[in-house]
């Protein structure tokens, strides 16, 4: 029987929310290292998201620490999945949308899918930064 939770948000959503996925955070001294961030703790959510990037161009590990409500939780925890074993190009292409879609994010909060998509797009600008 589907809890009230359930039926107002989705399974994938309550999923990450209650076990989230590379929670933590990743040597920022390492030039193979994007760290991005969005949002502030007094707006109500913020995301800080760190991937790593192999010699080849493929993100291989990422982490991520969240403020905020049970779907920004989730949707940092989705990304930080979904963008594993891709490259940047295709990792930016997983925009707020796609976030927002795969864990059935209601209206009032596709904030927090877009939340997470922008601390993406700050990571992959400072990990491209570095390799400058």
């Amino acid at each position: 029987m589907a809890t009230s939770y359930q039926r107002q948000f989705g399974n994938v959503l309550l999923d990450h929310y209650q076990h989230p996925r590379n929670v933590g955070r990743l040597p920022t001294d390492n030039t193979h290292t994007g760290t991005g961030t969005a949002g502030t703790a007094s707006e109500g959510g913020m995301v800080r998201l760190q991937l790593r990037v192999d010699a080849s161009g493929i993100i291989e590990d990422t982490r991520f620490k969240a403020y905020g409500c049970g779907a920004t939780i989730a949707a940092a925890s989705w990304l930080s999945e979904a963008i594993k074993g891709k490259t940047a190009d295709q990792a930016q292409k997983l925009g707020g949308q796609a976030i927002a879609d795969a864990l059935q994010l209601p209206p009032g909060k596709l904030h927090c899918a877009f939340l997470s998509h922008e601390a993406l797009e700050n990571a992959l600008a400072n990990y491209t930064d570095k390799q400058e």
